[in-house]
């Protein structure tokens, strides 16, 4: 079995803050091939941020992201960040112009109003932001932040996301040292370090002949994922970043970033199995996001049919090493317990994730993700897991959102790269203006 880290929210900051200092001296000993999301980089993906204020789908909790970004550089310069959210929130395609959460937003179509279909979205909003240099910067995803009320050196301001809201973050180090000198052309640099905390709050219930059924608090936190800058300063004159190289594009036939893995490996319990320590159960929920990605549509445009879709196949291996596989579809987010990547919410008994299907505890998950023909379309895929023990899951077998659960987020371990294939990020900035190039 790899290592896996569980990530812990140190009090008051204090712990992600010594994480940051701490990795200053490993990001600049070394550029990795793989994404790491120990080291400062260039180029930063946080695969999950979920807002839900006012639990619109009465779950009994609300949640919010409190994200981090830090410049890490150490000769005291300041850092242009172009930033963007990638909204992949569902959308009732009946809603009413009245609707704000229920019956706009929706998981599936019966959240919608009668009649009315679930319909996947992707969208992205870009922001641009100024970083003093070690100096950690942090807002809540629901409220955003005018960074100079944080921080008087920082710049920019972060908008709110909507009070229901599911996708992912993305930002990248560019040219400039103030917001009006920025061309927004990415640099050579890797000075970004970030995290995100989840939290998840149910308020305490009035009891009518018995005691309140307290309220709890449960967070879980995770590393942004960053891709390092080799060095290659010459390709620096587009708004592509080319992760890896791809001999055949038009765009990245030399690398400019690390390169996303060939294979995923994640180490996890199956889902139902008991939690050692208190009893219980354990569940687990997977996040993948795409590492191709075009950011060039204009803000809050559906630009769904865009995203190339990737193929993953599945290895499963239990703890004595008996294996069954299975596959699945990613389009631009994808977020599930493990139990309904090959079953339908309500059959995770039958699931190959399930610890009585498998009979051990724990296993070793792999994704591989089927390489396409297209050369100017990379299908490396990253991810994130959430771990979730409670005392008895929800009817579709999971622990996330159960009263009392406690949880823990963490990165997953890679095998490879690609070296014929990389992947490719396209972006825009909104003012629609079109950057100078790098002499």
């Amino acid at each position: 079995m790899t290592q896996r880290v569980l990530s812990v929210a140190g009090v008051g900051g204090l712990g992600i803050v010594m994480l940051v200092l701490a990795g200053v001296q490993v990001g600049h000993a070394q550029v990795s091939a793989f994404p790491s999301s120990d080291r400062p980089a260039g180029y930063v993906v946080f695969p999950k941020i979920v807002v839900d204020t006012s639990d619109i789908f009465a779950q009994g909790q609300a949640q919010d992201t409190i994200i981090q970004l830090t410049n890490v550089h150490d000769n005291e310069e300041p850092r242009v960040v172009e930033c963007f959210y990638v909204d992949a929130t569902s959308r009732c395609n009946n809603a009413q112009s009245g609707d704000i959460g229920q019956f706009r937003y929706c998981r599936t179509s019966a959240d919608c109003r009668p009649g009315g279909l679930c319909i996947p979205q992707w969208s992205q909003t870009d922001f641009t932001i100024v970083l003093t240099p070690n100096q950690p910067v942090g807002w809540r995803a629901s409220v955003g932040v005018d960074l100079s009320d944080v921080d008087p050196d920082s710049q920019g301001g972060v908008p709110a996301v909507s009070n229901y809201f599911i996708g992912e973050l993305k930002c990248v180090e560019v040219n400039g040292d103030s917001i009006t000198s920025t061309d927004t052309l990415p640099i050579n640099a890797n000075d970004l370090k970030g995290e995100a905390t989840i939290e998840d709050v149910s308020p305490t219930i009035p009891g009518v002949a018995a005691p309140d059924t307290p309220g709890s608090v449960d967070v879980r936190e995770y590393n942004a994922i960053g891709f390092q800058t080799n060095g290659n300063q010459a390709t620096q004159n587009d708004q592509v970043l080319c992760l890896g190289a791809s001999p055949g594009s038009t765009s990245c036939t030399t690398a400019e970033y690390s390169s996303c893995p060939s294979i995923l490996v994640v180490d996890h319990f199956f889902d139902g199995a008991e939690d050692p320590d208190i009893g219980g159960v354990v569940t687990s929920d997977l996040t993948l996001v795409p590492c191709t990605e075009d950011l060039t549509s204009a803000s809050q445009t559906n630009g769904i049919s865009s995203q190339p879709g990737t193929t993953l196949q599945i290895l499963i291996f239990n703890e004595f090493e008996q294996r069954i596989s299975t596959s699945m579809h990613l389009g631009c987010f994808r977020e599930l317990p493990l139990s309904q990547i090959d079953q339908s919410p309500g059959n995770s008994a039958s699931s190959a994730f399930n610890a009585n299907v498998q009979g051990t505890l724990t296993g070793q998950t792999r994704l591989r993700p089927i390489l396409g023909t297209d050369p100017n379309r990379g299908n490396g895929v990253l991810a994130v897991v959430e771990e979730f023990h409670c005392a008895v899951p929800n009817a579709a077998g999971s622990c996330a959102g159960q009263p009392g659960h406690r949880s823990g987020a963490f990165n997953v371990n890679y095998i490879g790269i690609n070296g014929g294939k990389g992947d490719l990020v396209s972006f825009s900035v909104s003012t629609g203006e079109t950057p100078p190039t790098n002499p």
